[in-house]
């Protein structure tokens, strides 16, 4: 069912021009690579605390794609900056998915957990921030295997 209405939403998305208007917008802001990978890294931390996994791939990547896309960005990168900062997201409070699901099979309090968790959230976060502005760290793989 989430698939379902998220496809939905995305061709609505699409027929409306909504992902060209944010790209136009977007674009009419800043053409700096880096501040728009920081835009976008904080709307999906954001996204990532309150989505749905499949949702959260599903809606916003229609949207993101056109504006990295006409600065140049690599898809796969995109793909890969995109799937590590919902990752964060969903580790994240105050509806972080999988904090919940860590406090079920640890049987602590999901704010143990939370408060533990805090230094690896920080770290991932770096880490997404590093991986979005230096392309070849999660391209380098796939670029040895013959993707170019």
């Amino acid at each position: 069912m989430i698939l379902f209405a998220a496809t939905v939403f995305g061709r609505l998305l699409v027929e409306q021009r909504i992902p060209a208007v944010i790209a136009e917008s977007l674009l009419a802001l800043t053409s700096n690579m880096y501040l728009i990978w920081t835009l976008t890294i904080v709307f999906l931390l954001f996204v990532g605390m309150f989505m749905e996994t499949l949702a959260a791939i599903m809606i916003p990547v229609p949207v993101l794609m056109p504006v990295m896309f006409s600065l140049g960005a690599d898809p796969t990168h995109v793909g890969i900056v995109v799937i590590c900062a919902l990752s964060v997201g969903f580790m994240t409070p105050p509806l972080g998915e999988n904090l919940f699901v860590a406090s079920g099979i640890g049987g602590s309090s999901v704010e143990a957990i939370t408060v533990r968790a805090l230094p690896f959230m920080l770290a991932a976060t770096v880490a997404v921030f590093l991986i979005a502005f230096f392309p070849e760290i999660s391209l380098w793989i796939p670029r040895m295997f013959g993707y170019s």
